[in-house]
């Protein structure tokens, strides 16, 4: 394929990236694997994570889209270029405030309880509570 230019914005530019990753596959190894060999190479982590779920949903902001009914090309290059930014900027901020909170929590000596499984299944239907 050509060397194409970006497609510009104003302030960002729509590139594309392309990469290969290898992974295994679930399916094949479990086709072409015993069940012991299978578990010699399976490697159980724990994860263990705070949440901060909102106690009254209700209070929840109504999430508004943008009309794009007029948006040009660039325009919707800008957009999501200032959308990653600050995506960005809040993951930093989120880090930053898991910092803080954790270093508080251990100065006050306080444990923050288990959750509710049965509620976080139901908000994060793909999460698999793991371990063995």
């Amino acid at each position: 394929m050509a060397n194409l230019p970006p497609i510009l914005g104003e302030s960002f530019k729509l590139e594309r990236l392309e990469f290969a990753q290898d992974r295994i596959s679930k399916e094949l190894a479990e086709k072409n694997l015993t069940a012991e060999q299978l578990k010699s190479i399976t490697t159980t982590i724990d994860i263990r994570m705070r949440r901060t779920p909102r106690i009254d949903k209700a209070t929840k902001p109504v999430y508004v889209a943008p009309n794009l009914d007029n948006a040009t090309i660039a325009g919707i290059i800008d957009m999501l270029g200032r959308t990653r930014e600050e995506m960005a900027d809040l993951k930093k901020t989120e880090g930053l405030l898991k910092q803080v909170l954790s270093k508080r929590l251990e100065d006050a000596g306080i444990e923050v309880p288990l959750a509710n499984m049965a509620e976080v299944e139901e908000e994060m239907p793909w999460f698999q509570k793991g371990g063995g």
